[in-house]
């Protein structure tokens, strides 16, 4: 749920970048299909410790994503690509 915002910011990035409408509304259907997944399909139970496992590697993996993103938008500045 945190890093759905994320996901906005990154679609707006590249429609900006492509110049081209159908990133944001792609992230926004995204983000709009992943919290009614959320709200629809997980339970409000306990959870057990694979599913906190899978949850810390893809929370690792959307950071690691938005760290390279980062980096590479600071490099491609400097480069001029």
């Amino acid at each position: 749920m945190i890093s759905l915002p994320f996901v906005l910011i990154i679609g707006l990035w590249i429609s900006l970048d492509q110049r081209a409408w159908w990133p944001i509304v792609t992230a926004v259907v995204f983000v709009v299909l992943l919290l009614y997944a959320d709200i629809r399909y997980i339970p409000l139970a306990r959870i057990s410790s694979r599913e906190v496992t899978v949850h810390r590697l893809l929370g690792a993996f959307v950071a690691a994503f938005l760290v390279a993103s980062a980096v590479l938008a600071v490099l491609g500045a400097r480069v001029g690509l």
